[in-house]
């Protein structure tokens, strides 16, 4: 039988198959090197956010914590076979990175479980100029070919592509950030507790867990806040430091702009009238045009290595309130800068002339004339 045919329809098959990985062992990504275990094969997920084929600085690994899908996996095949011999899921601790050790000689495929298709996403160019930082696998979702003969260590990584915009239907929910408590039939506690606290916000969801030790997080931030500090190329800062372009939201999978003391467009003081790019309903009242020039420049700028960068939804925005505190109400550490009020992208659907914008003084949602000057924080995402 002609090899390429056999290929093809081994391909077809795992298509039809590949949602049932999920029954075979899985392995760990945290596993010797080759050099101790035999064969290895090894690669990364990523995210290719220009689609250009390559792994750039700021696109990141998949990280499946950041959304409302079951875990994909990553599984070899022998070539002519439906039954995986090695099984990866793509859990948050992973970042994007699987490992299968121990494998015998023999001719394989690596496939990716069709939770990414679920989500938008599609496998980007393959084999483009450089094979050490390029995608291996073809538009299917599986690698060419593999023949592992002994003592090696071959890597193939697989670039996705496309996807939708998070949004509040399709990002996991924000906590609250409230860590006390109500005391029937008066009175508040700090420490959440009392007699009928368990109903209570404090008690309930990330906040909790947080609370009580339990809750594991890629970076630090109030309570189920789960932040990370990125520079201008998009790599991640430790906590501590003293300054960083962007913030990412490790939960919802939102990365936000970081406004700075210095002169420019990211700067702290700079405000704007409502509508312009990326603003919804542009036939629909008045728009000014007075943050084109933060989102045109942002983009070609790539700040932290990515484009598409745009004025947030009130949904979107709002994930960053903390109700546990006000004047700020959101986590200063990583926000410093945050206005009292800033723009969404939203307008209000009965009155023309507003928009909706979130208080940060209060962590109030409200609406306002158009005209008002606020400060606006563009957002971008991290799968897309």
């Amino acid at each position: 039988m002609d090899h390429q045919f056999t290929r093809d329809i081994t391909l077809f098959c795992l298509l039809v198959m590949i949602t049932n990985v999920s029954t075979a062992s899985q392995d760990t990504p945290d596993v010797p090197p080759a050099s101790e275990t035999g064969n290895q094969i090894s690669g990364l997920v990523w995210l290719d956010n220009n689609a250009d084929g390559l792994q750039n600085p700021g696109e990141p690994g998949f990280i499946q914590a950041t959304l409302d899908f079951s875990p994909p996996t990553v599984a070899l095949y022998p070539v002519n076979s439906l039954d995986p011999v090695h099984v990866v899921s793509l859990s948050e601790k992973a970042d994007g990175r699987y490992v299968f050790n121990n494998v015998s000689a023999g001719d394989y495929y690596v496939c990716v479980s069709n939770e990414f298709q679920e989500m938008g996403l599609s496998v980007t160019t393959p084999d483009n100029v450089d094979d050490s930082i390029d995608s291996d696998f073809d538009f299917s979702p599986c690698s060419y070919e593999i023949v592992v003969d002994s003592n090696q260590s071959i890597v193939r990584d697989l670039g996705l592509k496309g996807g939708r915009h998070v949004n509040s239907s399709f990002a996991k929910l924000a906590d609250t950030g409230i860590l006390f408590g109500g005391d029937y039939p008066n009175g508040n506690n700090s420490s959440c507790t009392g007699t009928v606290i368990n109903q209570q916000d404090c008690a309930l969801g990330r906040d909790a867990q947080a609370l009580a030790g339990t809750l594991r997080k890629i970076g630090t931030g109030h309570a189920g806040f789960d932040f990370t500090k990125l520079n201008t190329d998009g790599n991640p800062l430790q906590a501590g430091a003293a300054s960083w372009s962007c913030v990412r939201d490790n939960y919802t999978g939102l990365v936000w702009e970081a406004k700075t003391d210095n002169e420019g467009i990211h700067n702290k003081g700079n405000t704007y009238r409502w509508g312009g790019m990326t603003a919804q309903a542009q036939s629909y009242g008045r728009h000014y045009h007075d943050w084109d020039v933060l989102v045109q420049e942002t983009n070609q700028q790539r700040l932290c290595g990515m484009t598409g960068w745009r004025v947030p939804s009130v949904n979107e925005l709002e994930s960053l309130i903390n109700f546990n505190s006000v004047d700020p109400a959101i986590d200063q550490k990583y926000f410093p800068h945050a206005s009292s009020d800033i723009w969404t992208s939203t307008p209000d659907p009965v009155f023309a002339n507003k928009a909706w914008h979130v208080s940060f003084a209060n962590g109030f949602i409200t609406h306002d004339d158009r005209n008002h000057q606020w400060q606006v924080r563009l957002v971008n995402v991290i799968a897309r």
